[in-house]
């Protein structure tokens, strides 16, 4: 089993992992960790459509106008009061995060679990993966 983790980890994937040993752990306390996930577009949207949340865009304005997931709302990653706007939003409601390739989505998600958030989903490859498997964007 480590040997399997430890690949999982060197791939730079964002896995939880759960024992098999007893925990003193109750399932209330389980239930707040935070799960940062990383996945691909098909399960992206289909995440999307199982559990409603906030659509996060963490690109730049011009990308943003350019073409984006219905629904989004733009955070830029770059701006300097990011973490602040970032820390206003519902730390329990599911966050839908992309960007251009999943560099800064990555970055954010790693920021989001920092300040608390509970249940963070990453697309992968961001809205080019999106875009690469026939999803619609809007201007």
């Amino acid at each position: 089993m480590s040997a399997l983790v430890v690949g999982l980890t060197a791939c730079g994937q964002t896995t939880s992992s759960s024992s098999t040993s007893p925990s003193n752990e109750t399932t209330e306390e389980v239930a707040q960790q935070p799960s940062i996930v990383s996945v691909g577009a098909e399960e992206f949207e289909k995440r999307m459509e199982e559990t409603p949340g906030y659509l996060l865009d963490v690109r730049t304005p011009a990308e943003f106008a350019e073409g984006h997931i219905e629904g989004a709302n733009l955070i830029n990653f770059y701006d300097s009061d990011f973490k602040d706007r970032i820390s206003e939003l519902d730390k329990s409601e599911t966050v839908y995060v992309y960007c251009r390739s999943g560099g800064r989505s990555g970055n954010a998600s790693r920021v989001m679990e920092e300040l608390g958030f509970q249940n963070v989903v990453d697309l992968s490859g961001g809205i080019t993966s999106w875009k690469a498997k026939g999803h619609p964007t809007v201007q």
